[in-house]
C-alpha cells in the first residue's frame, strides 16, 4: 500500500476593531446577559456599574433606598447624570437614579465616564443611560420568584431568639407583536413582600425595684425636685408617685430581660414593594420609530 500524502493547514482569523472616529467618549455597555446572569443583591441592576473601570462606591450621606452613590474617576457621588430611555431620571434630593427598573424590564444600560459629547450635560460625572425592553415579533414571557426564609438562618449571637425573615421577590414579563413588524408591546411586574424582625439591644429599661421607687442599687440616684437633695435611703416615697405615669410605665415599658438591665427584642419591619412597567413601540417605516412607556414604582415600609 502506498504511503499517502500528509498536509497540515493553520488558519488564523480575527475581527478587526473599528476605530471610533465620530466621538472621543470613554464608555461601556452592561448588556442583558450580564444583567440576567450576574448575582445582584436586592435585584438592583445598577450595582453592575461597579464592574466598569474607574467606578467605585462613593461616600457621603446621599444614599437612597435603591442604590448607593458611585464615584467615577474621583468625582463626587452626586455628580452623575442618570437617564432612562433617553429622558431625565435623576433624584433631585439624593443625586442618584430616581427609579431603577428591575432586571426583567431592563434591556441594557450604557455608561459614559468621560469625554461625552455635547448632547449630554447637566453634571460633570458619568452619564448612565438605561434602556427598557420592548416587544418583538415573537410572544415571549417569563415568571420567577426568589425566596429567603429564616428556617435556613442561625440565631444572632446577641439575640434572645432567631430573627424573623420572610422575603419573597417575584415577578413576570410578557411581550409580543400587536402588528407584525410594526407595533409591539411589553409589560413587566415585580413585587416584594418582606417580613423581618431585627434585633434591638440598646434599650435600658427600669428594673422592678426602680419601678417601686427603690434606687439603692442603681448607678444614678434620683433627687427630690422640691429640695434638690437625694431621697432618704434612695427610696422615692409611694405617695410621690404619679398615677398616670405609673400606668404608662406598666402598659408600655417592659421589664429588662438581661442581667445588665437591657431589654433585647426583635423589632418587626414589613416591606411591600410593587413595580409595574408597560411599553408600546410603533414603527411606521424603517426610518422612524415611536414608543410610549408607563412606569409605576411604590415601596411601603412599616
Amino acid at each position: 500500500m502506498a504511503v499517502g500524502e500528509f498536509s497540515n493547514a493553520v488558519t488564523v482569523s480575527a475581527v478587526q476593531t473599528e476605530v471610533q472616529t465620530v466621538g472621543g467618549g470613554l464608555s461601556a455597555v452592561v448588556d442583558e446577559q450580564r444583567i440576567r446572569e450576574l448575582p445582584l443583591d436586592g435585584r438592583n441592576p445598577l450595582q453592575l456599574q461597579l464592574l466598569l473601570p474607574g467606578v467605585v462606591e462613593g461616600t457621603g450621606s446621599n444614599r437612597s433606598a435603591q442604590q448607593p452613590p458611585i464615584s467615577v474617576h474621583g468625582m463626587r457621588g452626586i455628580a452623575n447624570n442618570y437617564m432612562l430611555d433617553g429622558g431625565d431620571n435623576n433624584d433631585p434630593l439624593m443625586g442618584v437614579a430616581a427609579i431603577t427598573p428591575n432586571p426583567g424590564a431592563l434591556e441594557e444600560f450604557a455608561m459614559t465616564t468621560s469625554n461625552f459629547s455635547a448632547e449630554y450635560g447637566r453634571n460633570m460625572g458619568a452619564v448612565i443611560n438605561a434602556v427598557t425592553k420592548s416587544g418583538t415579533n415573537q410572544f415571549r414571557g417569563s415568571a420567577y420568584e426568589f425566596v429567603r426564609n429564616d428556617a435556613y438562618d442561625a440565631k444572632n449571637f446577641f439575640a434572645t431568639e432567631k430573627g424573623k425573615l420572610r422575603r419573597n421577590h417575584f415577578g413576570a414579563t410578557v411581550g409580543g407583536p400587536i402588528i407584525r413588524d410594526r407595533a409591539f408591546f411589553f409589560g413587566a411586574y415585580e413585587g416584594l413582600r418582606e417580613r423581618t424582625a431585627v434585633t434591638r439591644s440598646n434599650l435600658i429599661v427600669p428594673t422592678q425595684a426602680e419601678r417601686n421607687g427603690d434606687f439603692s442599687q442603681s448607678a444614678q440616684k434620683p433627687r427630690d425636685p422640691l429640695t434638690g437633695q437625694l431621697f432618704p435611703n434612695n427610696q422615692i416615697p409611694a405617695n410621690r408617685f404619679d398615677a398616670p405615669s405609673v400606668n404608662i410605665l406598666r402598659l408600655f415599658v417592659p421589664l429588662p430581660n438581661q442581667p445588665s438591665g437591657q431589654y433585647i427584642f426583635n423589632a418587626p419591619v414589613n416591606t411591600d414593594g410593587n413595580q409595574l412597567m408597560g411599553r408600546i413601540d410603533y414603527s411606521p417605516n424603517s426610518k422612524h420609530r415611536l414608543f410610549g412607556r408607563a412606569f409605576h414604582d411604590s415601596n411601603k415600609v412599616n
